[in-house]
């Protein structure tokens, strides 16, 4: 019929999307971990439950953008992604400092995020600097007397 769109299978995934990689099925697996302890949370601080619940689909929906883009967006979703993931680890890592959940329950959060660090690591263009790189290293005559440098990062 005229001026339908044909109905698609919403479920398919192209095999140029960023969807059927490892890395987004790590993903996945993460917010499946940690989504039933939002409510346990939110019980605990509501803002802490908060946190949990927004960072947790910041992880899956930039790295599914970021695997679409290409150059500076791409890398800038993916680190986006990998500080939300950095953020539930946070968070589950505070939660059992507050006795919110269980070091076994922190580590069923913990490996699939730590896999998706793993796969989604972002390059560092040789001498780079600035936003999302790593820092250069501070000159001799700024480090304090009797302080490592490299410790106090």
């Amino acid at each position: 019929m005229p001026g339908k769109a044909p109905k698609t299978n919403l479920s398919s995934r192209s095999p140029n999307s960023g969807r059927s990689l490892d890395v987004y099925g790590q993903a996945q697996a993460l917010v499946q971990a940690a989504a039933p302890f939002i409510s346990r949370f939110s019980r605990f601080d509501r803002k802490l439950g908060g946190q949990l619940k927004s960072a947790l689909p910041s992880v899956m929906l930039n790295l599914a953008e970021g695997l679409r883009r290409v150059g500076g967006d791409r890398n800038h979703l993916i680190t986006v992604a990998l500080g939300s993931t950095d953020e539930v680890q946070s968070i589950f890592d505070v939660g059992r400092a507050l006795g919110i959940v269980s070091a076994a329950e922190a580590l069923t959060v913990h490996e699939p995020a730590d896999r998706v660090c793993a796969m989604a690591q972002v390059p560092v263009p040789q001498g780079s600097r600035g936003r999302g790189r790593e820092p250069a290293a501070a000159p001799a005559s700024a480090a304090s007397p009797g302080i490592d440098s490299a410790a106090s990062i």
